[in-house]
């Protein structure tokens, strides 16, 4: 990889391509021949600089391509998902019943994920110190016992980690 490149406009136009055809960092640096090294720090140099603006403090014109790279490269990622995004639709048009429910399970996880996040704290009748987990809370009817599930998983959760423990000394 060349490491003495400058960011001019016609090296942003190729990182840009790069990364509207690729799924990583590293292979559009590739194709525009720099260092992810080289990218990074002009992706924080691009973002100190849009935070400068936000905080109306005056930015150099030379230093706009660097707020310029930042946003063509978002703009970039967001473009390079179209093909995909376009492949599930036609699945969900197509009848694809799991493409439809983990579409609706990303896009309304409070409507139609499976699962919530809960913290929960794992009290034990030993003298160890208490830990915090998080649980996954499969989505449940108004006739189950949320209390009870929970209580449930944790004597699992317990149990387990007593048999793991004896079985380790």
């Amino acid at each position: 990889m060349s490491r003495t490149r400058m960011l001019d406009k016609k090296l942003l136009k190729e990182i840009v391509k790069g990364v509207e055809r690729t799924s990583t960092v590293e292979l559009a640096c590739a194709i525009a021949n720099i260092s992810e090294a080289a990218f990074y720090k002009w992706q924080a140099r691009g973002r100190e600089l849009i935070e400068a603006i936000e905080n109306e403090e005056t930015v150099e014109q030379a230093d706009e391509i660097y707020v310029e790279f930042v946003e063509s490269v978002e703009r970039a990622r967001y473009i390079s998902c179209l093909p995909a995004v376009d492949t599930i639709q036609k699945a969900i048009k197509m009848g694809d019943v799991k493409a439809a429910e983990k579409f609706l399970s990303r896009r309304m996880p409070g409507q139609f994920g499976d699962y919530e996040r809960k913290e929960v704290t794992i009290k034990s009748d030993s003298n160890a110190d208490d830990g915090i987990g998080i649980a996954l809370i499969p989505s449940m009817g108004s006739d189950n016992d949320l209390d009870q599930l929970l209580q449930q998983q944790q004597s699992d959760a317990l149990l387990l980690a007593k048999t793991k423990t004896s079985e380790l000394s």
